[in-house]
């Protein structure tokens, strides 16, 4: 991946006949051969300064202390970076120059000339930034209410904020991730009938009401306000259920939830409303300072509902103003390891006595302490404070003397005062630059990765690693020492060395491709890296049968990697996968006899890689389940699926090829090269399906048990062991059935009769009042007495063999068991999405099956 610098120096003025020079100018080239190493240092000419750093020759004992590498051992995910558009920061970006504005909008969102970022933070309504008196989106008249919200509108923000918005989203050249905090609900609905809480709070509560019809308008509110933001094309990435809820607030807007009663409205409101609403917005609680987030996490994230009924409840919002409290973040991640936690605002306070010249370098050097601990301890992206701000840390509600006491920093002080040498300028902080040698390099979906630092390290020395999705090793290291320091940096997969010198007070970003070292050490993608391969087959639904058209929405995408569909043109399904980071691939087949003809399988790959071109799509799975090969067959199947991953990987950037296997090895007497293909497929489904009797006929004289069962314990297994030893585990796929097998017994015979959606089979089971029977020992699913029958009426069926999530649990589980790449299942459309008696178990197996892609 190519990297930029910045051009423009620490404190420097951006006018209107000064432009600031762009970020790549002076970056040295990652090479195969080097490391490059981007320093700030408070003693250097300026800031971002690069050079290239040799590997040691093999074999070399470490000089220095050694900072050692682990690139095999993985943490969190990373979302990004970002600011808040707050309305005081509209209102100084609406004062800048036409030239000016144009700099500071590309310093934070250009994905080369700027920080790169991708997350923004909006207050929902007025809060204490903001240059105007109190507002709500629905104001009304004191003493009324408005349960249907009929006064909702976001016409302040269409005037003050949304242009800004949608410029910062054109820039960053992709969908924005907006992260909404209220500040207080309308004043009707509080107990003190005002958004700030004010000196009567003091004895009165400032809370939100307790009364159904106003808990459930406030939710109502939230999703009002993500529809309005969906016109503008702006997407609520999350919301936060209240910013600072511990804080009453006396001179600016606020609302107090306890742990208690946040969980509450939460599970009872909130969290079904966005379900139903929106179900792809993420909601993140306590949005407060680090010291609480253990005491919150024990009520709220320990609560049976919010972990089982409310699945769009990301984790946990934090600040820093209470100090480090890195203990407690990383008892949160160990106590509840499925919630991640998310830093939402930072900022320090305003210092007029060096903001006009870039601000105290102490600052910076808080912003890089508490990143480097905050990722070290599972959290997975950090949010700024003001986007700008004036030279009294404001515009606020309060006045400028009020400002001058309180008033807040930001990476962009701007001077509009008449007669100052710096009138008319805005200058970039010192912590600008330390939050820089984090976005620029460590992208959304790169993960953290394991470090260790020697103990003969210097104390003042803190760093964290990441492997980045180019594949990229990116090395943090900040000093803060008064001292230059020296470690030998070491890549423990390879056990390459290089010689890095940190200078004094100096934050440091140490970059190199993963394939670098002089060993040239194998080692995963990051995509690989940040979390399993989460495949998932989509077929259209059946709407007639009360399934969601868009039942996809419903998924759990934050583990989803790949999707293959039979329908390639489907736009809005492929354009929404995208959008929520997934490759999309069309599962086709081919004409088997016909494989042995380079001609042949030139044209099927043109032909492919041309409809991916026109639709959109990321590749192809490729599924043909033909039996007894010819040796000229079986070859040229190899021979596809190599020359289809070349000629993809050539013409689509980031495409992936994926091959369907059986459940074990020459089931059916299927004849691949397994091996072979394995080598150079991207992607290997195991179809760890249709493995009962009348579908695996070889059962018979395999000596292995035949089963009614679609996937027998057992034989999953045995075919998990069979493919991890000819091929590379974390190319392995394993799928499992989210359906039945349908059999018509006669004279004691099961004859099948097909596959069964397991929605289908819930539904017999609540209306005929079936009962279930469980098969253990070797096989582990359910069967069923049921009534099937055709539209004439006839018999077809009388017992269904089936999977649950009682049942899926276990054989997902070998996933982790056997250190796959991921999972998958046949197919996502067999649950049900709209409403019905299987509502609940589709979201238990979801759970399960994101469970086997987590981290352990």
């Amino acid at each position: 991946m190519k990297y930029s610098v910045f051009g423009f120096l620490l404190g420097c003025k951006m006018t209107s006949s000064a432009k600031a020079a762009p970020l790549g100018s002076d970056i040295k080239k990652i090479s195969d051969k080097t490391l490059t190493l981007v320093s700030t240092g408070k003693d250097a000419e300026h800031p971002f300064q690069s050079s290239e750093v040799p590997w040691s020759s093999p074999g070399q004992e470490p000089k220095f202390p050694t900072l050692t590498v682990d690139r095999t051992v993985f943490y969190q995910e990373i979302e990004g970076f970002g600011g808040a558009m707050t309305e005081s920061s509209a209102q100084i970006l609406d004062q800048m120059s036409p030239d000016v504005y144009e700099q500071v909008m590309n310093s934070y969102f250009d994905p080369e000339d700027g920080l790169g970022y991708t997350f923004l933070r909006v207050p929902m309504g007025s809060c204490d930034y903001t240059p105007y008196n109190s507002w709500s989106y629905d104001d009304i008249g004191r003493g009324d209410t408005d349960f249907d919200l009929d006064s909702f509108s976001i016409q302040n923000d269409v005037e003050r904020r949304i242009p800004h918005i949608l410029d910062a989203q054109e820039r960053a050249g992709k969908k924005l991730k907006l992260l909404a905090s209220p500040w207080s609900a309308p004043a009707w609905m509080k107990t003190n009938g005002a958004m700030i809480c004010g000196v009567n709070s003091l004895w009165k509560d400032c809370t939100l009401q307790n009364d159904t019809d106003v808990q459930q308008a406030y939710a109502n509110y939230f999703s009002n306000f993500i529809s309005a933001y969906n016109e503008y094309d702006l997407d609520i990435w999350g919301v936060t259920v209240q910013n600072e809820p511990q804080e009453n607030i006396l001179t600016y807007e606020g609302m107090v939830f306890t742990p208690e009663t946040e969980r509450d409205f939460v599970k009872n409101f909130l969290s079904p409303t966005l379900l139903e609403d929106h179900p792809d917005t993420q909601i993140l609680l306590l949005d407060h300072n680090k010291g609480k987030v253990v005491d919150w996490a024990n009520v709220v994230l320990s609560d049976e509902d919010i972990q089982n009924k409310c699945p769009n409840v990301y984790g946990m919002g934090i600040h820093w103003y209470d100090g480090d409290h890195f203990d407690a973040l990383a008892e949160v991640h160990e106590s509840f390891p499925e919630f991640k936690v998310l830093a939402t605002e930072s900022t320090v306070k305003r210092d007029p006595r060096h903001n006009l010249d870039g601000g105290a370098w102490k600052n910076g050097e808080q912003y890089g302490h508490d990143m480097i601990g905050d990722f070290n301890n599972h959290v997975t992206g950090f949010i700024d404070w003001n986007l700008a701000l004036d030279s009294h840390g404001g515009p606020l509600h309060q006045n400028v003397v009020v400002l001058d006491h309180f008033g807040a920093d930001s990476m962009t002080i701007c001077d509009f005062e008449e007669g100052h040498e710096t009138s008319g300028q805005c200058i970039k902080q010192v912590f600008y630059y330390y939050v820089a040698h984090f976005s620029k390099f460590v992208k959304p979906g790169s993960v953290r990765i394991d470090w260790s630092l020697g103990d003969d390290a210097p104390a003042d020395v803190e760093t964290t690693a990441f492997l980045t999705p180019d594949d990229d090793i990116v090395v943090i290291v900040m000093n803060k020492g008064n001292e230059d320091a020296s470690v030998t940096v070491v890549d423990a997969a390879s056990g390459d060395k290089a010689d890095i010198s940190i200078s004094a007070r100096s934050m440091n970003t140490l970059v190199y491709p993963s394939s670098a070292t002089t060993a040239a050490a194998t080692t995963t993608t990051a995509a690989a890296a940040k979390k399993k391969e989460g495949f998932v087959f989509y077929s259209k639904p059946n709407t007639d049968e009360g399934q969601p058209e868009d039942y996809y929405m419903q998924w759990d995408w934050s583990v989803i990697t790949t999707v293959a569909t039979w329908h390639p043109d489907d736009s809005d399904f492929v354009d929404y996968a995208h959008s929520q980071g997934a490759i999309v691939v069309h599962g086709v087949g081919t004409d088997v006899p016909s494989l042995g003809d380079p001609d042949y399988r030139k044209q099927w790959i043109d032909d492919h890689i041309n409809e991916a071109l026109e639709n959109g799509t990321d590749g192809v799975n490729i599924d043909i389940e033909n039996n007894n090969l010819s040796k000229e067959e079986k070859e040229g199947y190899t021979a596809l699926v190599k020359e289809a991953a070349e000629a993809f990987h050539a013409a689509i950037e980031g495409s992936q090829v994926s091959v369907d296997f059986p459940g074990y090895p020459n089931y059916e007497l299927r004849n691949y090269d397994y091996a072979g293909i394995g080598e150079v497929a991207d992607v290997v489904v195991i179809m760890g399906y249709d493995m009962f009797i009348w579908d695996d006929y070889s059962c018979f004289w395999k000596g292995s048990k035949c089963s009614l069962c679609n996937a027998p314990m057992k034989s999953i297994e045995f075919g998990v062991q069979e493919y991890v030893a000819m091929i590379d585990a974390e190319k392995l796929v394993l799928g499992l059935p989210w359906y039945g097998i349908g059999y018509q017994k006669i004279a004691g015979i099961p004859f099948n009769k097909g596959n069964i959606d397991l929605r289908y089979i819930l539904n017999a089971e609540d209306e005929q009042g079936s009962e279930r029977e469980w098969v253990g020992g070797d096989e582990q699913c359910w069967k069923m007495p049921v009534k099937g029958t055709d539209k004439e009426g006839t018999e077809r069926v009388n017992v269904v063999y089936f999977e649950d999530s009682e049942s899926l649990k276990p054989k997902f589980d070998l996933v982790k068991k056997y250190g796959l790449g991921g999972a998958t299942m046949w197919n996502a459309a067999s649950l049900e999405y709209g409403g019905g008696v299987g509502a609940d178990e589709m979201a238990k197996i979801w759970g399960i099956y994101v469970d086997s892609l987590s981290e352990d």
